[in-house]
């Protein structure tokens, strides 16, 4: 991911390794791996243009939120929010109702953007579609399975709990662009743990 330029990908990995790094004291070699990789991410962004050139793009994107690609669906699902606060539009409505007139881009450089299949954002797209309702319930249910994860990880000292445990936080991160929630396959993983 880091050579074929996957910004959002990277940025997880790291978050991945860094609540592994918090959670596993005694598992050393984590760490050193964790230090071999990073040197040779610096390593690569010192030496190699392209990653060079990927990584600045990824940080003016960010600085620059707005000018994003993704930026208007983003909006489209806060002002579908804001219209629908408390059960959304419905599963999978979001491509229909983003085509409203209502919901007509403010912020956005790209006023005359398109609308997608869901706005590319987990909790945007439950916020959007199930409403301030499904948000909670969904966090209830995932607060649920890292307190589970976190007390029988404390209690039998499985690894495998403490890797479930940061694959849903970054899984679930709220600041990366995603696939749909509800019809991805890669929500899989969150379903599993």
């Amino acid at each position: 991911f880091i050579i074929s330029g996957e910004r959002i990908m990277t940025l997880k990995f790291l978050f991945f390794l860094i609540l592994l790094f918090f959670f596993l004291k005694k598992y050393k070699y984590i760490f050193f791996v964790s230090f071999i990789f990073l040197s040779i991410l610096y390593t690569m962004y010192i030496n190699i243009d392209f990653i060079t050139s990927r990584i600045n793009t990824f940080y003016f994107a960010i600085i620059g939120l707005n000018n994003n690609h993704y930026f208007p669906l983003f909006e489209k699902a806060v002002l579908i929010f804001i219209d629908n606060p408390f059960f959304g539009v419905g599963l999978k409505n979001f491509r229909i109702v983003c085509q409203y007139s209502d919901y007509d881009l403010i912020y956005s450089y790209l006023k005359n953007a398109g609308c997608s299949t869901h706005p590319h954002n987990y909790i945007l797209e439950i916020l959007s579609e199930t409403g301030i309702i499904g948000l909670i319930l969904f966090f209830n249910l995932i607060i649920y399975v890292l307190y589970k994860n976190i007390k029988y990880f404390f209690s039998t000292n499985n690894f495998h709990y403490l890797i479930y445990f940061s694959l849903l936080l970054t899984i679930l991160w709220p600041f990366s662009t995603t696939g749909s929630f509800f019809t991805n396959h890669n929500s899989i993983m969150i379903w599993l743990n």
